[in-house]
């Protein structure tokens, strides 16, 4: 199984108007590429979100694309993105992989 992280995003000219939000162009090209990378390994994708009930949208346009699963952790506040921090690779060595200001 291979899992879909989509951010739901608003309209940046409409940011409190659900009906203008969905899924960033960047998640899209996320979502073709695990669609793409699970169809070759034979495997599943599931589309992962996090938002209010207004966020089934992006899950309803990823099962549409081709996912086979959905779902949606609920929050119905406003989240920040943050730094995530991933296990350390051989390149870790020579180049940081947090920013300075971290």
């Amino acid at each position: 199984m291979i899992l879909a992280c989509l951010k739901w995003v608003t309209h940046p000219g409409e940011p409190h108007d659900e009906r203008f939000a969905g899924i960033s162009p960047a998640d899209q090209s996320a979502l073709e590429f695990a669609l793409v990378q699970a169809a070759a390994l034979g495997l599943g994708v599931t589309a992962v979100t996090v938002g209010p009930a207004g966020a089934e949208k992006v899950l309803r346009d990823a099962l549409a694309c081709g996912a086979q699963r959905a779902v949606r952790i609920h929050s119905a506040g406003t989240l920040s993105s943050c730094l995530l921090y991933t296990s350390p690779s051989p390149r870790d060595r020579t180049r940081p992989r947090m920013p300075s200001s971290a």
